[in-house]
């Protein structure tokens, strides 16, 4: 993103690599950053996030994820309720129900889930936290 002049907190490369693995857990390391919170309600501020927002887009229509998870009904919601279901993570009394509620909320995802969609990468966790502030925004936490 950082080519695409997307003001962005970029991972530090160790030898030409940002994803780091160390003893089977996978890290990066990034810059500290200063900044203050966006100010939402400020016009100026918000259209220049917007502008990064589409830029950041742009960006990542260019190539699919390589690092990341699939999002899918199994990985969300079929093999989480497993986990749950064998597990002793939560209180006898209330398991019945949370399962209950599980399996409706699985049923209603189903009916509407498509395979058919175009996939984009995207930042999937843009929020006023995640967006500091000084003669321009900068992302962080990508």
């Amino acid at each position: 993103m950082v080519n695409d002049e997307v003001p962005v907190a970029a991972p530090v490369a160790f030898n030409g690599q940002t994803l780091l693995n160390h003893q089977g857990f996978y890290f990066a390391v990034f810059p500290s950053v200063g900044g203050r919170q966006f100010e939402a309600d400020n016009i100026d501020q918000m259209e220049a996030v917007g502008r990064y927002l589409g830029r950041m887009h742009q960006t990542g229509r260019k190539q699919l994820f390589i690092h990341r998870p699939t999002i899918g009904l199994n990985e969300y919601l079929i093999e989480p309720r497993k986990l749950f279901e064998d597990a002793t993570l939560m209180p006898s009394g209330l398991k019945a129900a949370f399962l209950k509620a599980t399996d409706e909320l699985i049923a209603a995802v189903t009916a509407h889930w498509r395979e058919d969609f175009t996939v984009l990468r995207l930042h999937g966790d843009c929020h006023a936290g995640n967006i500091l502030w000084r003669d321009g925004p900068m992302f962080v936490d990508l």
